[in-house]
């Protein structure tokens, strides 16, 4: 049985010097690899700077077209939450935390906006306070709230647009913000 068992390999070939076929394949694979990543991100950051950033004016009229609720309170949840977040992106008053009265007293104080605006905007606030907090069905006119909004909106950036700062009491209302 020990006859059987033969402790002797056949010599191997050693490999040939250089790269294999296979080594050199996954190289090429590799280079096109990075070059079709490293194009498909400057096409996207040339898309990205060639695309028009989106004005707070158009966020909030595109926000308000999409409200679509025929629920009282959140309607006016939403459209106060829209013109509220406007005030602070495009005038940089700090509106969000702020209420409703304490955002009109700071355009009042301010004394740039008309007092007819000042007054719509006081009564569209008012309106969205007693729908978001009344404990009763309010009856509303989606129409015309929207309207007011859209007026109290084109004002605002009416006048943000016409003066390159506008004149404060609070600091950082300024134009510079679109």
């Amino acid at each position: 049985m020990q006859e059987d068992i033969h402790d002797q390999l056949d010599p191997v070939p050693l490999p040939e010097a250089g790269v294999s076929t296979g080594m050199m394949a996954a190289g090429v694979l590799l280079l096109l690899t990075v070059i079709v990543l490293v194009v498909w991100r400057l096409r996207r950051r040339t898309l990205r700077r060639q695309r028009p950033a989106e004005t707070a004016e158009h966020r909030a009229r595109r926000r308000m077209a999409a409200i679509g609720t025929a629920d009282c309170r959140a309607f006016h949840a939403q459209l106060s939450s829209i013109l509220v977040e406007y005030f602070e992106e495009r005038i940089a008053l700090r509106s969000t935390r702020l209420t409703s009265a304490e955002i009109v007293r700071e355009f009042r104080g301010n004394g740039v906006m008309s007092a007819a605006w000042q007054n719509l905007l006081e009564e569209l606030f008012q309106e969205c306070d007693r729908a978001k907090f009344s404990a009763s069905e309010c009856e509303w006119d989606a129409a015309d709230a929207l309207a007011k909004a859209r007026r109290i909106l084109d004002e605002l950036a009416a006048q943000a647009a016409a003066a390159p700062v506008l004149a404060n009491p609070w600091k950082g209302w300024t134009n510079a913000r679109v």
